[in-house]
């Protein structure tokens, strides 16, 4: 997901925001902080929960300057924050959709418009290359692994 802030009289901001690289430590805090667990905290902010993405932008504030604290994040119009999913985020949500054969087919075609404009972003693809590595060690089968012997 890329997240784009743009304050009025001020410069823009863009990051890219893997939800898979966050640390436990950083996600603990937003934990602490937002009062839910992260993955309700992620679901409020891929759906456009306003306290969800104002927490989300703070964290990405205290990647480039630590010290930010919570309070000190700025109170946005609502216009001056956008996140906008990557390529293989939406590639991923309609895939997701696609099984369900109770969704409209014009959902699915709206998913293919915004796929087709939609940004490349590096962490979806290292998420799929992580997740690739670990299928691929699973098939090798039990050689590989260490167990302990039977009594």
């Amino acid at each position: 997901m890329f997240v784009t802030y743009m304050p009025e009289g001020a410069e823009e901001t863009r990051w890219e925001f893997a939800a898979s690289e966050v640390t436990a430590s950083q996600a603990e805090e937003i934990e602490k902080s937002y009062g839910a667990t992260w993955d309700k905290f992620l679901v409020e902010v891929f759906t456009g929960g306003i306290r969800a993405r104002r927490h989300l932008l703070w964290h990405l504030m205290r990647t480039e300057h630590p010290t930010v604290l919570y309070i000190d994040t700025p109170d946005f119009r609502i216009g001056e924050l956008e996140c906008e999913f990557d390529k293989s985020e939406l590639a991923a949500m309609r895939d997701k959709l696609a099984q369900d054969k109770s969704v409209d087919p014009a959902v699915l075609a709206h998913l293919d418009a915004e796929i087709e404009t939609a940004p490349e972003g590096t962490a979806g693809k290292a998420h799929l290359n992580r997740s690739a590595r670990r299928m691929d060690s699973r098939s090798r089968g039990s050689s590989t692994s260490r167990s302990k012997p039977k009594r």
